[in-house]
C-alpha cells in the first residue's frame, strides 16, 4: 500500500485496520503512522489495534500513535498499562519524543520506572528528563530508581533528576545518606549536573570526603589469630567508595564558588591514595579558581 494524499484512500486505510488478514492490518497501521500528526483522524482505530490478536500489529499501532504526537498522548498513556511489553516499549519512546507535551503522562511514566523491562525503564527516565522541571512529581520514583541493578538505567534516572533541577536537590541531599551505595553515588553525580543551584548540598558533600578520609587512615591492628583457632573473617572497616568520592568532588567543582567552604577538603583530597580522586580534586579546585574573580583558591593553595 503506497502512501498517498487522497482522502478516500486514507478512509480505506482506516477500514483496513479491521481486516481479517493481520498483514493487511499491519500495513494499514504502518501507513497511517507515516502520515504523522495528520493521522489524528485514525487515533480511535489505532487505539483498538493496541490489543490486536497479532503482536506485530499491536507494536506497530503503538509506534504509529507515537508518530501522530501530542494528539495521541492519552492513547500512549493507555498503552503503558498494557501487558505486551513491545507495546509499552513503543509507547514510552513515543512519549519521550514529545518532550514537554508529554506532561499529562508523568504519573504513568513514573510508574514505568519500575517496569520489568529495562528498555521501558530507561525510556521512562529519558522521557521524564526531557520534561525537565515539569517532572517534579516523579522525583520520589526517580530516587528509588537509583538503586536499580541496571547501572545505565541508574545513570539515566540521575540524569533526569539533574534535568529537573533545583526541585530535586532536597531529595538528592537526603539520598546521600542512603544505605544503598548506588543511590549515594548517583545522587552525588546528579547534584553535580544541577550545579550552582545545588549549593545547599555542599556540607553533605564535604562530609563524604571527610568520612572517606577517615576510612583510609591506618586501621587498629587486629589481634593475632593462631592457626589452630576457628575463625570467621569479618570487615571491621568499610571499604572507601572511590566512585562516591569522585562524584562528590566533581559535584563540588560544578557547584562552583558557592562551594568555597570545600577548599580545605579538596586540597586534602589532592593527596588521596586513589589517582582518580586526586585528579578530580585538582580539576574541582581549578573550577573554583576560575569562578573566582580574585583567585582566592590559588591564594589558599599557596
Amino acid at each position: 500500500m503506497r502512501l498517498v494524499q487522497d482522502a478516500e484512500v486514507w478512509t480505506e486505510q482506516v477500514k483496513c485496520l479491521k481486516n481479517r488478514d493481520p498483514q493487511v492490518r499491519s500495513a494499514a497501521v504502518a501507513n497511517l503512522g507515516r502520515l504523522g500528526p495528520e493521522a489524528k483522524f485514525a487515533i480511535a482505530g489505532l487505539r483498538q489495534r493496541l490489543t490486536d490478536a497479532d503482536p506485530g500489529v499491536r507494536s506497530r499501532a503503538a509506534t504509529a500513535l507515537g508518530e501522530i504526537g501530542p494528539a495521541a498522548v492519552a492513547e500512549l498513556i493507555q498503552a503503558l498499562a498494557l501487558p505486551d511489553r513491545s507495546v509499552r516499549r513503543e509507547a514510552v519512546w513515543g512519549l519521550a519524543k514529545l518532550g514537554p507535551e508529554a506532561a499529562p503522562a508523568i504519573p504513568a511514566l513514573a510508574r514505568a520506572l519500575a517496569d520489568r523491562d529495562a528498555s521501558i525503564r530507561k525510556g521512562a527516565a529519558r522521557a521524564l528528563g526531557l520534561l525537565g522541571r515539569t517532572a517534579r512529581p516523579a522525583i520520589p520514583f526517580l530516587i528509588r530508581a537509583l538503586k536499580d541493578t541496571d547501572l545505565l538505567f541508574c545513570r539515566m534516572a540521575a540524569w533526569a533528576l539533574g534535568r529537573i533541577g533545583s526541585a530535586a536537590v532536597d531529595a538528592l541531599v537526603a539520598a546521600l545518606s542512603s544505605h544503598d551505595k548506588f543511590i549515594r553515588r548517583e545522587a552525588a553525580w546528579a547534584l553535580g549536573q544541577i550545579g550552582p543551584e545545588a549549593a545547599v548540598a555542599v556540607p553533605k558533600l564535604i562530609a563524604i570526603l571527610k568520612v572517606s578520609s577517615e576510612e583510609t587512615s591506618p586501621e587498629i591492628p587486629l589481634p593475632k589469630i593462631h592457626a589452630h583457632q576457628d575463625t570467621e573473617v569479618v570487615c571491621l572497616h568499610p571499604i572507601p567508595d572511590v566512585t562516591l568520592r569522585v562524584n562528590a568532588v566533581r559535584a563540588l567543582g560544578e557547584i562552583g564558588i558557592s562551594a568555597r567552604s570545600a577548599i580545605q577538603a579538596l586540597m586534602t583530597a589532592l593527596g588521596d591514595v586513589n589517582d582518580n580522586v586526586a585528579a578530580a580534586a585538582a580539576e574541582a579546585l581549578n573550577r573554583l579558581d576560575e569562578d573566582s574573580s580574585t583567585g582566592w583558591c590559588l591564594k589558599a593553595a599557596g
